[in-house]
């Protein structure tokens, strides 16, 4: 299954649907990759250098309209919370502007 690490300050974007389910998003992925994500993992960093303080597997992912921002569409997962998914180190892009990893086999 594909996975992927995201840059994103603690709790930002970050919703409790019904812990262990949280919502997560606005995302700039694309639906195809958001697609490739559903059953793998998703890690959520403060920094690139801080290990997961959040993870868990990608339920589904939806194309949401970002309520700040006039006709901008972003991608919204929905996840199932993990143990496993906490404090892993980053994997993937790993450039100063990179927000994510990139999709991971």
């Amino acid at each position: 299954m594909a996975s992927t690490h995201i840059k994103c300050a603690r709790e930002l974007n970050l919703h409790a649907v019904k812990p262990p389910i949280y919502n997560s998003g606005y995302w700039d992925f694309s639906p195809e990759e958001a697609a490739q994500l559903v059953g793998g993992t998703i890690y959520l960093h403060e920094t690139k250098g801080k290990r997961s303080y959040f993870g868990g597997t990608v339920l589904s992912y939806e194309v949401v309209e970002v309520p700040e921002k006039a006709n901008a569409k972003r991608i919204m997962f929905r996840i199932h919370s993990t143990a496993e998914a906490k404090n892993k180190e980053w994997r993937g892009t790993n450039h100063v502007r990179a927000w994510t990893g990139g999709i991971l086999p």
